[in-house]
């Protein structure tokens, strides 16, 4: 099909797709892309080409490192948090409220978003711990309370 489309399964295509992943690009942005294939052929690449899906994998997780790095970056930028506002002549500087705000969404996205593509190394980590006696029986605590008697007010 000239002029269409790719949907024929080459390293070039894929390490092209994964590249641009790492480097942040959406998939959906990515096939959108006159050059690329389809996303529903993406997928069945992923279904059925273990090396792609495996090479997709880590070009995720590097996603996932890049935006954590963003987080930051938008976290550290005050450039737009201030106004200056002049009324007749004096300039009063007050919080813009709608920047702090934005900066807080686009960073509680791509947080989001990064704990979604790397749960284990982003996502918010539930540590259960279990304590067990010896051989795997239930465990004994001994307490010794040496409990002195405190004076009160009536003694």
């Amino acid at each position: 099909m000239a002029g269409g489309r790719p949907s024929k399964y080459t390293d070039e295509l894929v390490n092209e797709i994964c590249r641009l992943i790492s480097s942040g690009l959406s998939l959906r942005k990515i096939c959108l892309q006159e050059r690329m294939p389809t996303i529903e052929c993406v997928r069945v690449w992923l279904l059925n080409k273990p090396q792609f899906s495996a090479q997709y994998a880590r070009a995720r997780e590097e996603q996932a490192d890049l935006l954590a790095d963003e987080c930051i970056d938008i976290a550290d930028d005050k450039s737009q948090d201030i106004l200056d506002i002049k009324e007749g002549g004096d300039t009063r500087m007050i919080t813009n409220s709608a920047a702090v705000q934005r900066a807080k969404l686009q960073v509680d996205a791509r947080k989001w978003k990064a704990s979604q593509m790397a749960p284990k190394k982003w996502g918010q980590q539930n540590i259960k711990t279990e304590l067990t006696g010896a051989d795997g029986k239930d465990l004994i605590v001994n307490l010794n309370l040496n409990l002195k008697k405190v004076p009160s007010a009536n003694d």
